[in-house]
């Protein structure tokens, strides 16, 4: 019996741990022309972190902000910073090789 609540206990864990780190606002699909859009509209300087807000991402960072978001294609748009009050340190794409595209450095 003792057994049967560790598991479910466990996996409500894992459950809570997955809302946790992914966050899903939105079903809008991010694409590169909406980041093309909205760095032209804003400068590249100027791009918040509420710019993609009601886009879905992960929070894949630790110690420092690292939303990832899913663009077509298999690439990433990535945003880094030390404050989600501040703007973007970094903001990067991947694409499907692995290769790095600074947009902000």
């Amino acid at each position: 019996m003792m057994k049967r609540y560790v598991s479910i206990f466990i996996v409500l864990i894992v459950l809570v741990i997955g809302v946790f780190f992914v966050h899903q606002s939105s079903t809008s699909h991010l694409s590169m022309d909406i980041v093309n859009s909205i760095i032209e509209s804003k400068g590249i300087n100027n791009v918040t972190w509420e710019d993609f807000e009601k886009y879905t991402y992960q929070d894949i960072g630790s110690g420092n902000y690292i939303y990832q978001y899913e663009l077509p294609n298999g690439f990433y748009l990535y945003l880094s910073g030390s404050a989600l009050d501040t703007p973007p340190t970094y903001i990067y794409i991947v694409d499907r090789n692995g290769n790095r595209i600074d947009l902000k450095k």
